[in-house]
């Protein structure tokens, strides 16, 4: 596992979410960042349930791969 420092990591992480496309971005951080409920979230988005689910879970998956690297074993 990699030895990251906090502000390193958290610096990483706030790069690979500027990297998302909008839609997943909002998604990741309206519920995951901000705490907000799925409703909340998706009326804020002035969408459905299910797409804010589909757009949470396409963000976190391609935030996954963007922080991957950083969390593999040299």
């Amino acid at each position: 596992m990699s030895c990251l420092s906090p502000a390193s990591s958290s610096r990483d992480v706030d790069a690979a979410l500027a990297r998302l496309p909008i839609d997943y971005r909002e998604a990741v951080v309206l519920r995951d960042i901000e705490g907000l409920s799925t409703a909340d979230a998706a009326g804020l988005l002035d969408i459905g349930e299910c797409a804010l689910k589909s757009r949470l879970h396409r963000g976190r998956m391609a935030l996954r791969r963007e922080l991957d690297a950083f969390f593999t074993q040299d």
